[in-house]
């Protein structure tokens, strides 16, 4: 679960990486470094719509036809929530994402997506119902007292593969219809992730992990 916790905690990525946007780029000169997007230095003035303003066509229409907000900013941070482009498993929903890059290459802005997956603000509330409703597949956090909570414990290798998956395939889609525009140009991985209500998951595979790191006597962090 280590590589797991790395990758969570991974603020963006840029699409350079693994060679899929070889024009999204961070640079060096001197002691700066600068993002490069088409061999142009690019300073990201950015705004981020609330959290359900992109849950429709219409909402994304309508957010890109805001005047005030497209003559401050050449970027916008937008949602994209995997209980909408997965609600059935291996079933997937792109036309969010795809109408967000149209409005935007139409006000010439460019995006970066947020990647609402398992947990969003700690909680799953973004996690399709799939995966919320099989709590033998995807078990639950549980506080000290042995209370579920509303968030899907990170330990569940079951998760990790299913969001993999789902994140995988974004990333897939947006290489497919932006490789070349390039009006993607950041992708946040899930979103503040953490403990809310519990100081730590107490149900059996977070226990089971607690345990073997107590055994161990590596006690770093």
């Amino acid at each position: 679960m280590k590589k797991y916790f790395l990758v969570l905690t991974a603020a963006m990525i840029l699409f350079t990486y693994n060679n899929v946007y070889g024009q999204v780029s961070l640079k060096r000169s001197g002691n700066a470094i600068f993002l490069s997007v088409k061999n142009s230095p690019m300073l990201v003035l950015g705004g981020e719509t609330g959290n359900s303003e992109a849950t429709s066509v219409d909402d994304i229409r309508n957010l890109f036809g805001n005047s005030v907000l497209m003559n401050t900013v050449n970027t916008l941070f937008v949602p994209v929530m995997w209980d909408m482009t997965e609600p059935e498993e291996n079933h997937f929903d792109f036309s969010l994402i795809d109408e967000t890059i149209k409005q935007a290459r139409g006000k010439e802005k460019k995006i970066i997506f947020l990647w609402f997956g398992a947990w969003k603000n700690s909680m799953s509330c973004y996690a399709p119902a799939w995966v919320k409703k099989d709590t033998g597949r995807f078990p639950r956090a549980v506080d000290a007292a042995g209370n579920k909570m509303e968030i899907v414990t990170v330990f569940s290798d079951n998760l990790l593969a299913a969001d993999k998956k789902a994140f995988c395939k974004v990333l897939a889609h947006i290489h497919d219809v932006d490789n070349e525009e390039n009006t993607v140009i950041m992708m946040q991985i899930e979103n503040e992730i953490g403990m809310l209500g519990a100081a730590r998951d107490h149900c059996p595979l977070a226990e089971k992990a607690f345990a073997e790191w107590q055994k161990s006597g590596n006690h770093s962090i």
